[in-house]
């Protein structure tokens, strides 16, 4: 990278989501995505006249975007009419609950572990969350605790659902596809927070993400990086995701400078609304990984079957995580918890600048 410079760090092209490059201190990846999830609203709803006077008249203050969890359940509440097939979200609550969890988890400033790495997943903020999660279960769609992506997409295409919790190649698909029915009835935000220390702080939910390595048995590694580094070029992003089959996104600082890259504008032929990318860059400088450090499957295997027992109604939340503060111990001293906690430290260090603080990490 000294040698051959890719405009990683600085300049107008840095990768935006740069600290996703590095682990410990030391530069694994050229990362060139985002994978932030963002909510779907029916805009058309939002803005209708006559819902906007009613649910004043029921919730004492205007309907916007939901900011809150609080104002979130209020307006999926509102717009759950089964007898029309209306209901308030359908998200992915199969394989992807995780996403909707951890902000409700990590807004009210606590994180997964301390810093001894004992947990901190079964504490009464975490209940919390769990808890409201199923408490909004009855405004979501008809089996929602079993949807996976394609079916939120599904619904919320076929028109039937308030929101959903996806990622950006969502927005293609609900003004492109055929099979959509909502095309220029949707609007975006960022998912809700809550107010912590008389501020609204809402971290935003990254779901991995592609990129670019070099394997440590290459045989001509420096080929192969020089491949990544003209792959991961922002002309040749541009060309990735302009097509549907690219799988990346706008990851350069430039790739959300209009007078840089005007083609990635849907009004100029391109797949993102100004709406969508401003969205977008506000989501990434707020932004915190999945759980992703060694054990990481076995973590979140255990909490992902407890989070589901109880939104299933076999479990409540408290005894359900309990049961996963204690498997987790068991996960963290198998592996050696000293060096797990050197594992969370390089985790952390990967949380957006903008919510470290919060959240008690130091910048």
């Amino acid at each position: 990278m000294a040698k051959y410079d890719p405009e990683a760090w600085i300049g107008p092209n840095k990768i935006i989501m740069d600290q996703y490059c590095k682990w410990g201190g030391k530069t694994y990846i050229l990362y060139n995505d985002t994978d932030v999830a963002t909510l779907f609203l029916r805009k058309d709803w939002l803005e209708d006249p006559k819902e906007k006077s009613e649910f004043k008249k029921k919730y004492e203050y205007e309907l916007d975007k939901p900011k809150t969890f609080d104002e979130f359940h209020d307006q999926i509440e509102f717009f759950t009419r089964p007898e029309k097939e209306m209901w308030g979200f359908a998200f992915s609550w199969k394989d992807e609950a995780f996403l909707d969890f951890f902000p409700r988890v990590l807004s009210q400033g606590i994180l997964f572990w301390d810093d001894e790495m004992r947990p901190n997943i079964n504490r009464p903020e975490v209940v919390k969350a769990l808890d409201e999660m199923v408490a909004n279960k009855k405004y979501g769609a008809p089996g929602v605790v079993d949807f996976d992506f394609a079916r939120a997409l599904e619904y919320m295409g076929g028109g039937k659902s308030y929101s959903t919790l996806l990622m950006t190649w969502a927005q293609a698909w609900f003004e492109d596809a055929p099979e959509s029915k909502v095309k220029g009835k949707v609007t975006y935000s960022p998912q809700p927070g809550r107010m912590l220390k008389g501020e609204l702080f809402s971290p935003q939910a990254q779901n991995f993400g592609w990129g670019y390595a070099v394997s440590a048995y290459s045989k001509n590694p420096e080929l192969a990086y020089l491949f990544a580094q003209w792959n991961a070029d922002p002309e040749n992003e541009l060309k990735q995701f302009l097509n549907a089959g690219g799988w990346t996104d706008a990851s350069r600082e430039s790739h959300y400078n209009e007078q840089l890259f005007p083609q990635i504008r849907r009004k100029n032929g391109g797949v993102y609304s100004d709406e969508w990318l401003q969205v977008q860059y506000w989501q990434i400088q707020h932004c915190f990984p999945p759980i992703s450090i060694k054990g990481a499957g076995e973590y979140g295997g255990v909490l992902n079957e407890a989070v589901t027992a109880v939104l299933k109604g076999a479990e409540k939340a408290q005894p359900a995580l309990d049961r996963v503060a204690g498997e987790w111990e068991a996960i963290t001293e198998r592996y050696g918890r000293d060096s797990q906690i050197q594992q969370w430290n390089a985790l952390k260090a990967t949380y957006a600048t903008a919510i470290k603080g919060p959240l008690g990490i130091k910048v």
